[in-house]
């Protein structure tokens, strides 16, 4: 059985329950020096998911930090969750006592394994039912005719709409990245790159 590739940073996008594989170099916090990682996911309200994750040595024998989960967050429901990774050395402060530094933080989408077994779940991505969420929303903010005589009510309607637009916008951009990882995994090509064409004449 070949060996899977391993990915040299975080995931932002994951199909749970699948292998979980990463390997990250950390110059200030390497291995050979007693520094290892922690890895803790959270809910989007922040609260902790049961799920935490140390690192191991690397296959390949440098200082790196090598993270590998069977069956990764399989039991949690398909979501938008905080990743946030830890440095942690035992000893190494300068009172002999434990140093811990925060090295990573972002968000997780964890999708349906599909693979894994056919499933009646909604197959959309958070991204995908946000933007339409807050399109239907963005619609109804635009009907409201906005008076002068309620300054109040008119003020916290601007600031929902500008809010509400700025998420729209945010999510929109995290859509395309989406459609272009889906596209590199479907098709194995990078859709940045621009593949050059020749014709029998040259360019």
């Amino acid at each position: 059985m070949p060996t899977p590739d391993i990915e040299r940073r975080e995931p932002v996008l994951f199909a749970a329950g699948d292998t979980l594989l990463f390997q990250k170099h950390l110059a200030e916090f390497p291995r050979s020096q007693g520094w290892s990682l922690e890895y803790i996911l959270y809910d989007v309200k922040g609260q902790p998911t049961g799920i935490v994750l140390n690192s191991g040595a690397p296959p390949d024998g440098s200082d790196d930090h090598l993270i590998e989960s069977d069956n990764f967050a399989a039991n949690l429901e398909r979501d938008e969750y905080i990743l946030a990774g830890y440095a942690n050395n035992a000893a190494s402060a300068p009172d002999g006592g434990a140093e811990r530094h925060q090295i990573y933080r972002g968000e997780l989408q964890l999708t349906d394994n599909l693979p894994a077994g056919a499933t009646l779940e909604d197959q959309r991505t958070f991204a995908e039912k946000m933007i339409g969420h807050l399109e239907h929303k963005l619609h109804r903010l635009e009907s409201y005719d906005l008076t002068e005589t309620d300054v109040q009510r008119t003020r916290f309607i601007v600031e929902d709409k500008n809010k509400t637009w700025e998420r729209y916008w945010r999510l929109l951009e995290y859509r395309r990245w989406e459609l272009k990882a889906q596209a590199m995994t479907n098709t194995g090509r990078d859709p940045n790159r621009i593949i050059p064409v020749t014709t029998g004449a040259g360019w």
